[in-house]
């Protein structure tokens, strides 16, 4: 089963994160740089970890940035972040898909859609995939935390598989 999300920007107007219409219009670049950290869902030494690792993304200057494990405090930081709020669409600015621990994706292109894919997980575990015009094509770029532990661990290769499915027919359904 998939949901489609709405992309959300910073409308400096209003002065909130706010859902924006999918850009139809394709963007040319020659390299995308994407990148992706398991922030780490503990309150251990929370904000000191937030702060480098948003220093650390900052620097990598990415189009695609993708967080996973990150609770609702760590969402609140990164939406509050004037650079991230200049810059970045992001997958979730209301914390619905975040829950106890989630996925967020930020993407300088403004996707068309992101959409969530449940996959078959001992934790609930989904893929999230931002689809967007790059280059004249359609493209699909995602994020899954797979899990290394519990019953579904062993069976990893599957949900690559279907990871690989869900983002060469995201513009469809698989």
């Amino acid at each position: 089963m998939s949901y489609p999300l709405h992309p959300y920007r910073f409308d400096t107007q209003t002065q909130s994160w706010q859902i924006v219409s999918p850009e139809d219009t394709d963007t040319s670049l020659e390299n995308l740089t994407c990148v992706t950290f398991t922030v780490w869902f503990a309150r251990f030494y929370f904000a000191e970890r937030c702060a480098v690792l948003l220093q650390l993304v900052k620097a990598c200057d990415a189009d695609i940035v993708a967080f996973q494990e990150i609770i609702p405090p760590f969402l609140e930081y990164l939406l509050a972040q004037d650079w991230i709020r200049l810059q970045y669409a992001i997958s979730d600015a209301l914390g619905i898909t975040v829950g106890g621990y989630g996925m967020v994706l930020l993407s300088r292109i403004t996707p068309l859609r992101f959409v969530l894919y449940e996959l078959t997980s001992f934790m609930n575990r989904p893929l999230l995939v931002a689809e967007l015009y790059l280059n004249k094509e359609r493209t699909a770029m995602g994020t899954v935390h797979l899990e290394s532990t519990g019953p579904f661990a062993a069976s990893e290769g599957n949900s690559y598989a279907r990871c690989f499915r869900c983002s060469s027919k995201s513009l469809t359904h698989c």
